[in-house]
């Protein structure tokens, strides 16, 4: 009976035996530990394609400067007082006047050959009569004693002369749009020796200029604050009457 019953008690041992470890394999392994969440890198910026510096804008006077007189084969010597105009046409006003001797290059040429646009300044070109002669220059004339007599605007650029002749060596060139104080009306009414600033600007054209207020300027000698016109016989040498026809 004792030999019976031995049996079952060993196999309940062995079973009861086996539980814990059972158990131990049911529970869940130990889940690893999470790594710590690292920092997003820093977001890089677009910058996009390259892109090119912008063009540099050319600047100074064009061409070179003759060699013994003389220039390369592309290029035309003009001479210091060339006068360049801003069309093809005595007409045209004043636009550039040469201050040196200098080999420029040629833009345009009109069909009978008589005007040549050339190019003083990078991107500034006038015209250039053929066989005109240069101007020749002269200093400034002195300003009167005293204050200038009335104050006046230039309407359009124009040489200023060292005598009140349009044939006497030229001061320089006077810009458009500048204001200027008389001090001197030539004997003919038709020349106004002028300053800017206080620098004398020599002799300029009354017919250049307008006092403040006017709409347009005035036809030489129409204005009743410029003097009368000096008879025929008594128009000095150079002046506009003196040269008209």
């Amino acid at each position: 009976m004792v030999g019976h019953m031995t049996r079952p008690v060993c196999i309940l041992a062995i079973l009861l035996a086996a539980l814990p470890a059972a158990a131990a394999s049911t529970k869940k392994a130990p889940e690893p530990a999470k790594e710590a969440a690292a920092e997003p890198a820093p977001a890089k910026k677009k910058t996009g394609a390259p892109t090119a510096p912008p063009p540099r804008k050319q600047e100074g006077p064009s061409g070179v400067k003759p060699k013994d007189g003389t220039c390369p084969p592309n290029l035309v010597l003009t001479p210091r007082g060339t006068l360049m105009r801003a069309g093809m046409g005595l007409n045209f006003a004043v636009f550039h006047l040469m201050q040196e001797d200098r080999c420029l290059p040629r833009i345009l040429q009109s069909a009978d050959g008589n005007w040549t646009m050339l190019e003083f300044e990078q991107g500034r070109a006038g015209w250039v009569q053929a066989g005109g002669e240069p101007l020749s220059f002269g200093e400034a004339p002195p300003l009167p004693e005293g204050n200038p007599q009335f104050e006046v605007l230039l309407t359009e650029t124009t040489l200023g002369h060292v005598e009140p002749s349009l044939i006497s060596p030229v001061v320089g060139v006077v810009k458009e749009g500048v204001k200027l104080q008389v001090h001197v009306v030539s004997g003919d009414g038709l020349m106004y020796l002028v300053s800017s600033e206080g620098v004398s600007q020599g002799w300029v054209l009354k017919g250049m200029v307008r006092r403040e207020g006017e709409t347009e300027a005035r036809a030489a000698g129409s204005g009743a604050w410029a003097p009368p016109p000096l008879p025929a016989d008594q128009l000095p040498k150079g002046s506009v009457d003196a040269m008209a026809p």
